[in-house]
């Protein structure tokens, strides 16, 4: 019986270790996704700003 209980907490420690390294890893793919989504964001943003400059300067040009 106290093999099998020794076995048994060992069992229970290593599962608790991998949960704790899949949180980890959890963590570490939201923050990526939480830069990508910002990253998307200043890109669009960029665009619109590019687009209004492109814009007036083919406007300024045909003056």
């Amino acid at each position: 019986m106290e093999l099998e209980q020794k076995h048994r907490e060992a069992l229970q420690a290593q599962a608790v270790e991998h949960a704790g390294k899949l949180k980890e890893a959890l963590d570490v793919i939201n923050a990526a996704d939480t830069a990508r989504v910002t990253l998307e964001s200043k890109m669009g943003r960029q665009q619109k700003k590019d687009y209004k400059f492109t814009k007036q300067q083919v406007n300024v040009g045909c003056d």
